[in-house]
């Protein structure tokens, strides 16, 4: 049960990300899309987030996401870079690591208590918002179409990442 669960999750994710992708390259929207594809990419963690934190083990869910950051940014970042290196942007840089040791001081500010309540949720979610809004504008040079058929399966694809981390 667990693998085919494990399967479903990892095929959905594979799929979300690649439609996404088609849409950015037709679009013209880099920033956006890669920062949808990247909001996409978390489904799965969402997933087992949720049902864990649901069936009372809200411990998983902190490892979940705390383990899955560490990965993408040493091995996910890294192993790249050992093959061919390559440039950052620098504004990309300086927003994105700013936003990112934002982002874990919240954490930890929040977290101090020992407990993570509706109130920081809500906190942490809100905190998104103007680094969502952050990428977007900042690349109001780009223009393009969506082609919003090559989305239409997301929908499909979000539910069976939920259903695999079930």
């Amino acid at each position: 049960m667990f693998a085919g669960g494990l399967a479903i999750l990892l095929y959905s994710s594979e799929k979300l990300v690649s439609l996404f992708g088609k849409a950015a390259k037709g679009a013209g929207l880099l920033a956006a899309v890669i920062l949808v594809m990247s909001t996409l990419g978390s489904m799965p963690e969402l997933g087992v987030s949720l049902l864990s934190t649901l069936s009372g083990h809200g411990a998983v869910a902190l490892g979940t996401i705390l383990g899955s950051n560490i990965f993408t940014l040493l091995v996910v970042l890294g192993a790249p870079a050992i093959i061919r290196p390559y440039r950052i942007r620098v504004i990309a840089e300086e927003r994105d690591s700013s936003w990112m040791i934002f982002s874990s001081a919240l954490l930890l500010l929040l977290s101090v208590d020992g407990t993570l309540s509706r109130t920081d949720g809500l906190i942490l979610i809100a905190a998104y918002v103007p680094y969502m809004h952050l990428v977007v504008s900042s690349r109001k040079g780009e223009r393009g179409r969506v082609r919003w058929r090559i989305l239409l399966p997301a929908p499909v694809l979000v539910a069976l990442a939920l259903l695999g981390a079930e």
